[in-house]
């Protein structure tokens, strides 16, 4: 703590200045020295809350896109024979289910309704709960070069990704298009999420690599970093825009898979000067934790996603 002694030079108080200015001076002097020794964020909610309305939407959309992808990667219409995160009670609803008429693929994939009871939805091996449907159109195979795939998300499906007590809705649209050989180009585009009637709006554009191939049996147990930025509108409707720093990184197996390890970004406010500072990976040791340290001019405050 700064030493907060303050030693007043002596002042002459003219006529014109009343004796209740000067008390008011003191008052402020006295707060400005209480709350410069605080160790709480500043009072900025338009960054703070950018900072965790981003850190939920990363959190949600990209567990929207490891369901999605891990039907895309796996599902024998498309390539292989079994998914390793959606269990078999999930319906799949193929509409097109070949790759020859030249037409593309097309399936609806069903976690059935989010129920008024919890646990809500169904829970998948990543230790996310989902309900509601996705909608998942593939041009080509995967392995091709020309390789599209395109997710969305319809308000009037409902779809939700959670804890299965704690439930949010998203809605949108999601491109997966080839960036290279190990790399995939994913742009979310339109999307909101419903976290009990707190609206957010957000869109990304990134590059989701695979650092970890751990075999032909889905993605569990593979290991991607994402890069690129995103931008958004957080819950006071501010708008806010991403950079991501250092790679965020996620591995898919249990007690991890549900956000990113580590990783670093930068949140800046379009109605502020400030900008966040935001690490995946406050400990330095990438535990399968939800914690996140949020930095504000080198004051820090740690919260948890969910």
């Amino acid at each position: 703590m700064v030493n907060t002694r303050v030693i007043f030079a002596p002042l002459i108080i003219h006529n014109r200045i009343s004796m209740n200015k000067f008390l008011g001076l003191i008052l402020v002097v006295a707060a400005t020295m209480f709350f410069g020794c605080s160790e709480e964020l500043p009072e900025v909610p338009e960054n703070i809350h950018s900072a965790k309305d981003n850190v939920r939407a990363e959190t949600h959309f990209f567990s929207m896109f490891d369901a999605a992808y891990d039907v895309i990667a796996t599902n024998d219409k498309f390539r292989k024979s079994e998914t390793s995160i959606i269990p078999s009670s999930v319906l799949l609803d193929f509409i097109d289910s070949s790759f020859k008429d030249g037409s593309g693929v097309s399936v609806t994939v069903d976690f059935g309704d989010v129920g008024f009871e919890s646990p809500h939805g169904t829970l998948c091996q990543d230790g996310k709960y989902r309900a509601g449907k996705m909608h998942i159109f593939v041009n080509q195979s995967i392995q091709s070069i020309d390789f599209r795939a395109v997710i969305i998300l319809d308000s009037v499906d409902g779809f939700y990704t959670g804890d299965g007590e704690h439930m949010v809705q998203l809605n949108g649209t999601t491109i997966i298009t080839p960036a290279d050989l190990n790399a995939m180009r994913v742009q979310m585009k339109n999307a909101s999420l419903n976290d009990d009637g707190l609206v957010t709006k957000w869109t990304s554009d990134r590059v989701v690599r695979q650092i970890k191939d751990a075999g032909d049996d889905g993605i569990w147990g593979d290991e991607y970093e994402v890069t690129g930025k995103s931008s958004g509108i957080n819950r006071d409707g501010k708008p806010y825009e991403v950079v991501i720093t250092e790679p965020l990184v996620k591995r898919m197996e249990s007690g991890c898979a549900n956000t990113f390890v580590s990783g670093q970004l930068e949140v800046y406010s379009k109605t502020s000067s400030q900008q966040i500072l935001l690490n995946y990976d406050p400990s330095g040791d990438a535990p399968c934790d939800a914690l996140i340290e949020a930095n504000i001019n080198g004051r820090k405050q740690v919260f948890e996603t969910r």
